[in-house]
């Protein structure tokens, strides 16, 4: 058995493939080539096979787009590896949050170069706004280069329908800091508690609550 899928979900060596068949399973994610040294990643498109009643991935095709950072050896940028992220997607919403945490401009930046790297669209995306309004003065640079930027509250729903707009038809990965709200944007977006939300700790630092890479299959018009 076997056949055509999207990688879904990485569980450590373990990758969910979603089969073009319309249902899901596991595979383990233990091909790696010069090409993908890390194997499959969320988003890859590949062929899975099962024997025996164990499933693996036995190819990885083209990735048309990719979010990657970069590994120094040594500390050493001439010699940096790709770590990829995600693959095969449309839109990077980088999220930040106005307060707790506090704003930091520096990270939306190193994502920025990431998404050009990848060839990604970014979209920045302040979450928060609830607790304290955007600094439009500190945002001014991004719509200069041309990048677009949005402000939402997934605790209220607030510019959430602009952002649901901008996803629409798209394959999109959200990254930023611990803390900023990435589950419960997805959370808010799907109308489910797909991923856990966890608190911002006392010293206003995010608590690393979603520990695994996930696709959620998402259509406004069930929200």
């Amino acid at each position: 058995m076997g056949g055509p899928g999207t990688v879904a979900a990485i569980r450590g060596q373990t990758a969910v493939v979603l089969r073009d068949a319309g249902f899901g399973e596991p595979a383990v994610n233990n091909l790696k080539t010069e090409d993908y040294p890390d194997g499959a990643v969320p988003g890859d498109r590949g062929e899975s096979e099962i024997n025996d009643g164990a499933g693996r991935i036995v190819s990885i095709g083209p990735r048309r787009s990719k979010l990657v950072r970069l590994r120094a050896e040594h500390g050493r940028m001439a010699l940096a590896k790709e770590h990829v992220i995600a693959a095969n997607i449309d839109v990077a919403v980088i999220v930040a949050s106005t307060t707790s945490p506090p704003f930091r401009p520096r990270l939306i930046d190193r994502y920025l170069v990431m998404c050009q790297y990848g060839g990604v669209e970014p979209v920045i995306c302040v979450n928060k706004i609830d607790l304290q309004q955007p600094d439009d003065a500190a945002l001014a640079i991004y719509t200069d280069l041309g990048v677009t930027w949005i402000a939402v509250s997934a605790e209220t729903g607030e510019g959430m329908d602009r952002l649901q707009a901008l996803l629409q038809s798209k394959t999109a990965v959200l990254v930023g800091h611990s803390g900023v709200g990435k589950s419960s944007i997805i959370n808010a977006l799907t109308g489910e508690k797909s991923l856990q939300v966890g608190a911002v700790g006392t010293d206003r630092r995010g608590q690393h609550t979603t520990g695994s890479s996930t696709m959620v299959e998402w259509s406004p018009d069930s929200s």
